[in-house]
């Protein structure tokens, strides 16, 4: 029995992308007897090559191109070559992430099959609101991963069909006019249709995207590569579990699973597969895996910037309670203070010839330029996979309590205690994709929430641009390492080591102000690694847990109070529009950013002068 494959490149379709397409591709080529694909203009060099390796034929490039078009344009052209040769026609395209596993199996099923069409799942009308007032059927196949069966092909209602279908890029427009019509055809004609899952299992009425778990848990063929990309309010919404999906997709196909996350670290803006994602771990402070005391990524490298020597007495508990072989670098800025460090180790007892002090060069750009350019050599010789930096906190713009809370909790997330770090590095061990490992964004005490973007947005991404890295980057938050102490892979922020720094490049002291590279590097690090295709996962312990959670849910709960709907899109949605009411207030909110961030950031003096005037204009125009 022979079965030709449709293939629709209908995106566009990146080098990323078409790996992932390309790996399809593959597994299809070697159980179908013929491969047509339906491509979008113009083809990238990579698609080309896949094309000239795989495709037995293409139609196309077309330049504009939805799914639904491409399977018309692909039945097409079977009907008008050779319609007489095909026992099946099966149907995917570049918005899957699949086959899961080989192809085989699931043509097999196709094929023994006595329906007319099988198809992976459904869409269920009957309790879609949307559609509640329309007289449609109770279940309407989807085309994502679909056989259409000979006893189908020849049917001249069906080739009618498609013939005649008109698709649109318009969404809605095209689920009414080609997939809810197609439903209904199948009903009114009698044709029968097997799904690949157990209908009774699946409850939701678009169980591809809503029950996407259960898709993959149950042994189902693919999943919708967009669906993880989607507005974080609609997983919200809709309780998706899109990183139970990923993980059960992980145990059945690991090179797939891999070959997706790339995309979404390519496509997706960080916020949105941070939260989709679910990238936050609560770590046991008990080790609960089997004693050990060596990983595969060997010795950590330790960079600590110590400008207030006397808070490494603070940090060194923490140092101790490190697990495995572990290398000391400490930088600080003064020869006096070396001295002084060298003796402390010395006192504490680290291991000789396991660590080393070095003095800065110029007392510029904190933390962040002591690790990248004092350090640069270190993590370039490639000695270490995984590092952990640490500075000596204090942060004096705020009260003491509020900048010993900070420190607290960026080291108590980082390095609790000896179990705890053991359950990190076990998670490194089999996340070799994590690549930056962070505290929670630190919201008790600071008003970082929503705007810690402040004004380091734009020329940060001037920065990413210089350097190299072309990710999506977030509208509000980054998501980023505030306060600057976190665990990484050293291939993860390479670029950011191997970029030429000077020390003239950052702020001089005390002039450490939002729009200085510092703080530009803070907000970069994250997409740095993404733009590698690491993972970027948020650790905390329990009780840190406990307390940002309750303020958290707090301060969400005071401001929703004040809004006249409970739901949350809802909310979203009213706030955007008493905003669009006071388009001067906004107009004038831009202007002085803006000329915050061109002037004040290059002459910080100018900060203390402007800072009352600023107060003044932000009551005016704040949101009322």
């Amino acid at each position: 029995m022979r079965c030709y494959a449709i293939y629709v490149f209908h995106d566009d379709v990146s080098e990323t992308s078409a790996a992932l397409a390309g790996e399809a591709l593959r597994r299809i080529k070697g159980a179908a007897d013929y491969l047509l694909v339906v491509a979008l203009a113009p083809f990238n060099s990579t698609v080309g090559v896949l094309l000239a390796d795989l495709a037995d034929a293409v139609v196309g490039p077309h330049v504009r191109l939805t799914f639904k078009e491409g399977i018309r344009l692909g039945l097409k052209h079977i009907y008008e070559t050779a319609p007489d040769l095909a026992d099946c026609v099966f149907v995917t395209g570049s918005h899957m992430a699949g086959p899961i596993g080989a192809f085989e199996p699931y043509l097999e099923r196709a094929l023994a099959s006595d329906a007319d069409l099988v198809a992976p799942y459904f869409h269920a009308p009957k309790i879609d609101p949307r559609l509640a007032t329309r007289d449609v059927p109770a279940r309407i196949p989807y085309f994502d991963f679909t056989f259409f069966k000979r006893s189908l092909l020849v049917q001249q209602s069906f080739r009618r069909f498609w013939d005649r279908a008109e698709p649109t890029s318009d969404y809605w427009s095209d689920f009414l006019g080609i997939l809810i019509a197609f439903g209904q055809l199948v009903e009114s004609s009698g044709f029968k249709v097997e799904y690949l899952l157990d209908p009774e299992q699946l409850e939701s009425f678009d169980p591809r995207m809503f029950e996407v778990h259960k898709i993959v848990e149950l042994g189902g063929p693919a999943v919708p590569k967009n669906l993880f990309l989607l507005d974080p309010l609609i997983h919200d919404l809709q309780a998706i579990y899109a990183r139970r999906a990923l993980d059960a997709l992980a145990l059945r196909d690991p090179q797939l699973c891999n070959l997706l996350w790339n995309v979404l670290l390519t496509e997706g803006e960080l916020r949105t597969l941070h939260t989709n994602l679910e990238e936050h771990a609560v770590l046991d402070d008990r080790y609960v895996g089997e004693p050990k005391d060596g990983w595969t990524f060997g010795t950590v490298a330790v960079f600590i910037h110590a400008f207030y020597i006397d808070v490494l007495k603070d940090i060194w508990p923490s140092l101790k309670q490190l697990p495995g072989k572990a290398d000391l670098y400490i930088s600080t800025a003064s020869e006096e203070n070396k001295g002084h460090i060298e003796a402390f180790i010395a006192d504490q007892g680290w291991p000789i010839g396991a660590w080393e002090v070095r003095v800065v060069a110029a007392n510029r750009g904190r933390d962040m330029s002591s690790l990248f350019i004092t350090f640069q050599d270190v993590v370039l010789a490639g000695n270490y996979e995984v590092a952990l930096r640490l500075h000596s906190k204090r942060t004096p713009q705020v009260g003491r309590q509020i900048g010993n809370s900070f420190r607290d909790h960026l080291l108590d997330n980082l390095i609790f205690n000896s179990d705890y770090v053991r359950n990190l590095y076990d998670v490194l061990d089999q996340n070799p994709k994590i690549g930056f490992v962070i505290p929670p964004t630190v919201h008790i005490g600071f008003g970082t929430l929503g705007h810690a973007w402040y004004t380091n947005k734009a020329p940060m991404l001037k920065l990413a641009a210089q350097i190299g890295i072309k990710v999506p980057v977030d509208r509000d938050t980054p998501v980023a390492a505030y306060g600057t102490m976190f665990w990484f892979r050293t291939e993860a922020l390479r670029p950011l080591f191997e970029h030429p720094w000077k020390w003239t490049d950052f702020n001089p002291e005390p002039h450490h102000v939002d729009g200085g590279l510092a703080h530009l590097l803070e907000r970069l690090m994250g997409y740095c690694a993404q733009s590698r295709h690491f993972r970027t996962l948020t650790i905390c312990n329990r009780y840190a847990a406990a307390r940002n959670y309750v303020k958290l849910e707090y301060k969400l709960q005071l401001l929703a109070a004040q809004l006249p709907s409970h739901n949350i899109s809802m909310q979203y949605e009213y706030l955007l529009q008493k905003r669009s009411e006071a388009p001067i207030r906004r107009w004038i909110y831009r202007k002085l950013e803006r000329l915050y961030a061109d002037h004040v950031v290059r002459r910080p003096r100018l900060l203390n002068l402007v800072r009352p005037l600023a107060r003044f204009v932000r009551n005016l125009i704040v949101l009322r």
